[in-house]
């Protein structure tokens, strides 16, 4: 049982750093909206929309299991960021 345990535990840790590491080097390219040297736009933003709502649901899912109360505060705090990112995506879009 706590062998169990411990392989849920270890592999909720594992995806939760996962899409922790994917968001850490993300990029978000900017380019020229039109050829204009002022105004810009954000490339592929439905793909961020996806990738982000994805992970949220996964991150969540991971949250409310018992097996992740040892890294409840880090998903509550990426969740956050996610979420933060994906208000203002929708805005901008």
């Amino acid at each position: 049982m706590i062998i169990n345990q411990a392989h849920t535990e270890s592999r909720y840790e594992s995806v939760f750093l996962s899409i922790k590491n994917e968001w850490e080097k993300a990029e978000v390219k900017i380019i020229p909206f039109k050829e204009s040297l002022k105004d810009f736009i954000i490339q592929n933003t439905d793909t961020m929309i996806d990738a982000i709502e994805e992970n949220l649901g996964t991150l969540e899912t991971i949250s409310s299991s018992k097996f992740a109360s040892h890294i409840r505060k880090e998903i509550m705090e990426l969740e956050e960021m996610l979420r933060k990112m994906l208000a203002h995506l929708k805005i901008w879009v």
